[in-house]
């Protein structure tokens, strides 16, 4: 069950997929976060995020990010047409933990 804290900074601030009444299902971005930041923490990061972080130079790293999140998805079951590199956003979780990293490390 997702914690509406939580759900309300990384699904309904970062995911073009989110839909309300979803509760129960989470992307593995969202269950890393959740497990490592607490709400506060993510708040003050997704303050800092002034846009949407880019994903192009990325593409690269899928394999990493595959893993490190996408493993772990709920969704993951279904296919994600944004890691198989087909022209769809990525989950909120992925968006947000990427913009942390672009952050930190640009």
């Amino acid at each position: 069950m997702k914690d509406a804290s939580y759900s309300g900074l990384i699904c309904r601030g970062f995911c073009k997929f989110y839909k309300e009444g979803k509760e129960d299902l989470y992307c593995g971005g969202y269950n890393i976060l959740k497990k490592n930041l607490t709400v506060e923490e993510i708040q003050l990061f997704s303050s800092l995020l002034s846009q949407k972080p880019s994903f192009e130079g990325l593409r690269s790293s899928t394999a990493f990010f595959k893993e490190f999140i996408c493993e772990r998805c709920a969704f993951q079951s279904d296919g994600c047409d944004f890691i198989e590199g087909l022209p769809s956003p990525p989950c909120g979780g992925y968006v947000l933990i990427v913009g942390l990293i672009n952050f930190f490390y640009s």
